[in-house]
């Protein structure tokens, strides 16, 4: 009795806890079984995980079937595209289910993935631009991000006058993590010339952005990816560097991370210190009829540049169940620069007046950034997905100086100039504090098997004030110039809306297209501006062969002027100029059209770009009552070009491995701003060159370079210029740690020549030649690093789970 009692409730429990198996196999283009798939069975209703497997060495699966229902399986397999079945009908009837044959898809995905024990390409193209592996250079250790970027092809860092470009074009967007950063260009190179290079995982160079991008950045957007944890595990990982050029440098960077199947946790913290020195030299003839008619004059000014920084960042993540994940990072970057400036300069009149004078500035620079964000994603379905995020920034800078003036005759007696823009000296004082606050919230689902949709909204607000002044010594006392006081408090909203459609006709062709809409108000001390305007995009992508490709992409962008930009306040100089905004200053537009064609590593596009009121800066103009010369941003009319970039890998040998590239660019733009309009048109050509060489003994060497040919600036020629670097790195037996030696700027070749004029005259300046030299132009810089790892992880973790990863490649 007791036996059949047990029998039945045996019976009864299989029954219901098994009704049978889901069977099939899984093969790929080739009809080949691919073996140790993934294989996850889903409820069809809310996409709960049931029950997963792998596929055996015949390709074979087999699941049990728990219940009746709908389901879906899902595959997934390194370097083929993960599957989602149809849905699944299951009843008591089901005894057994052969779903039949699944052919899985390699992963065709225009950016190189590589296996992540080697070392990844360091240029790597996208459908929407380029991705820069910085890791995988030796010239990053020690390095600064803005170092980093300079390094970086088609990118161009201007020291004097604190601004880069683009492929030879301005207007170019920052990001970090994908978030705008929204500070002025100053503020931004003082940013990024203090976060410390090792911190970096890649950057972006995104020249095609497409509707969910910020429409901000007319010549592209740079998008800088810290490191992040995803590996189960704890990992300890720390690096140090001291070096020399002119002056001492020192770096140092420790990473804690920590990860668990649910959560992840990560910590670091980084130093600088650079003592660096630069000059710039300028000699010319001038007519300025309120200093005493015709002159020749000379001016020469070195800096000697004491820069500390320290950056500290900590960040989670945490999956509250398998469809919702959550998480937060706060970064805080604390940096003090001091600059001691040397300056002698001469002014020779035809009407027989001479003085020389002898300028020293002290400056103390303190800043401070807090960056902060938190986000939450959600899976809604298999085929939906909620994104939200908030990030918060804090920006705040005190740059106070102390000026003292000396002025002698020929015969090199003491002074006092009669004209009273030469004084004693100069008191300085600035401060500026900037909030930004930022939402967004983005959705994406998939319509079809073969259109997906994303769509989202945003709105930022940041509020900046600025006071700054300008004091001048006489007899001792010291004096307001009332022209330099300016206290401005400036308040700006930006409102954005888009829609983003991918549809794939075929396994090989797809597009997107999208548009975006922005709202942007700035108020000025009670001045308001608004402006609105639509930012179509459109990509299109054709797989013509097994390696070879092809995308098509059209866009607008638009480049704001930053609120320094456009603020009337003046800013000293030397004595007989001053800086300044200008309130008129106008926002660029920018559309552009760009083809890329892709075989293998080797990528070769072609862009075409009309931009409206380009933004240009410190240019030289006066004021009304032509007593000064005024340094300040201007639009040029227009600027159209049609560029040719390259990006050629070549493995010659499996130890030796050269990447060439570059841009080669026909642009034609207008001056209006000058005393005569003027037209210009000419080539400009960007190269770079990168080469690794893996030699016996863990021992690898590599050398990068880049030269930029001559270029323009308004109304001025800037003649070609650039860098030979070499690294040399070995790596200790059993794990002990890298060893790095860097050295920069091999032939101390980082002399910049500006002709001022050479397009059209510019106000008082009948010729005048700037030389600018930067510190490896004085001494080559040699940095040694020692970079180590601890600790073990289990696998690779991922921000997504498998719900989101399949439902985002429904087949």
């Amino acid at each position: 009795m007791k036996t059949n009692a047990l029998l039945l409730i045996i019976a009864i429990s299989i029954a219901t806890t098994s009704y049978g198996q889901i069977t099939g196999k899984i093969i790929n283009k080739t009809n080949e079984a691919i073996p140790f798939v993934n294989v996850v069975l889903y409820q069809a209703s809310d996409t709960l995980i049931l029950k997963g497997t792998y596929t055996d060495e015949k390709g074979v699966f087999s699941l049990p079937l728990v219940k009746e229902g709908v389901f879906l399986i899902g595959v997934s397999s390194v370097g083929y595209q993960s599957m989602i079945t149809k849905p699944i009908t299951v009843s008591l009837q089901n005894e057994a289910l052969d779903i039949g044959v699944l052919q899985m898809v390699e992963n065709i995905n225009t950016l190189n993935e590589v296996v992540v024990s080697t070392k990844k390409n360091l240029i790597q193209t996208t459908p929407v631009g380029q991705v820069i592996n910085v890791q995988s250079s030796l010239m990053t250790k020690g390095s600064s991000a803005l170092q980093v970027l300079e390094r970086l092809p088609g990118v161009i860092i201007d020291y004097r006058n604190n601004s880069f470009s683009l492929n030879g074009q301005s207007g170019v967007a920052v990001m970090i993590n994908g978030r705008t950063v929204r500070l002025s260009l100053t503020e931004v190179m003082a940013m990024l010339n203090g976060m410390n290079a090792d911190n970096i995982d890649k950057i972006e160079i995104i020249t095609s952005p497409t509707a969910q991008y910020d429409a901000e950045g007319g010549a592209g957007l740079i998008n800088i990816v810290l490191k992040k944890n995803e590996y189960e595990g704890t990992k300890l990982s720390f690096s140090s560097t001291l070096g020399y050029g002119f002056g001492e440098k020192a770096a140092a960077s420790i990473n804690l991370s920590h990860g668990t199947k649910n959560s992840n946790y990560y910590a670091s913290y980084s130093m600088l210190h650079d003592e660096a020195k630069s000059s710039w030299q300028a000699y010319g003839a001038l007519n300025f009829p309120a200093l005493g008619g015709a002159y020749t004059s000379g001016f020469y000014s070195a800096t000697i540049n004491l820069k500390n920084s320290h950056n500290l960042s900590l960040g989670f993540d945490h999956r509250l169940n398998p469809k919702t994940l959550v998480g937060g990072s706060i970064t805080y970057l604390h940096s003090t620069t001091k600059p001691n400036v040397q300056s002698d300069g001469f002014y020779d009149f035809q009407s027989g007046n001479y003085f020389a004078m002898k300028i020293n500035s002290l400056g103390n620079n303190l800043g401070q950034n807090v960056q902060s964000s938190a986000f939450l994603e959600k899976q809604l379905s298999i085929k939906s997905k909620l994104n939200i995020d908030a990030s918060y920034w804090y920006f705040r800078n005190n740059s106070p100086s102390l000026i003292n003036s000396t002025y002698y005759n020929k015969a090199g007696n003491i002074i006092k100039p009669s004209d009273s823009v030469f004084t004693e000296g100069n008191r300085g004082e600035g401060l500026s504090e900037l909030n930004i606050g930022v939402l967004k919230g983005d959705f994406s689902t998939k319509l079809t098997d073969k259109i997906n949709v994303e769509t989202g909204i945003k709105g930022s607000y940041s509020s900046n004030t600025n006071n700054s002044k300008v004091e001048k010594k006489e007899h001792d006392v010291w004096v307001l110039d009332s022209r330099s006081q300016s206290t401005v408090i400036s308040n700006e909203s930006i409102l954005a809306a888009y829609s983003s459609f991918d549809f794939t006709l075929s396994p090989k062709i797809s597009f997107t297209t999208g548009l975006r809409y922005e709202y942007w108000a700035r108020d000025i001390n009670h001045h308001t501006n608004t402006y609105s305007q639509f930012f179509p995009s459109l990509n299109f992508t054709h797989k013509i062969a097994e390696n070879s490709s092809y995308v098509v992409s059209l866009s607008r962008r638009i480049s704001r002027p930053a609120y320094n930009d456009l603020i009337s306040g003046l800013f000293y100089n030397d004595p007989s100029s001053v800086f300044t905004g200008n309130p008129l200053l106008k926002p660029s537009i920018t559309n552009a059209f760009k083809t890329t064609f892709t075989h293998k590593n080797i990528s070769v596009g072609l862009g075409i770009q009309q931009e409206v009121n380009p933004i240009i800066r410190y240019q030289l103009s006066t004021t009304a009552a032509k007593d000064i010369f005024i340094l300040s941003p201007q639009n040029l009319d227009y600027m159209n070009s049609v560029s040719l970039t390259t990006n050629v890998p070549i493995q010659l040998f499996s130890w030796w491995k050269i990447t060439i590239g570059g841009t080669t660019a026909y642009r034609k733009y207008k001056v209006g701003y000058t005393p005569q309009v003027a037209e210009k048109a000419y080539l400009f050509h960007n190269y770079f060159l990168n080469q690794s060489v893996s030699l016996p003994h863990n021992i690898e060497v590599e050398i990068t370079g880049w030269h930029n040919t001559n270029q323009f600036d308004g109304p001025n020629m800037i003649k070609g210029f650039g860098v030979m670097n070499l690294g040399i790195a070995k790596k200790l037996d059993k794990d002990r740690g890298t060893i790095q030696l860097a050295i920069t700027d091999i032939f101390k070749s980082m002399n910049i020549y500006t002709e001022v004029g050479v397009v059209t005259p510019v106000v008082f300046i009948e010729n005048n030649k700037v030389h600018y030299m930067d510190e490896t132009a004085y001494a080559r810089i040699f940095k040694l690093s020692y970079s180590r790892s601890f600790g073990s992880t289990v696998r690779s973790r991922s921000k997504t789970n498998n719900v989101e990863e399949e439902g985002s490649r429904i087949r």
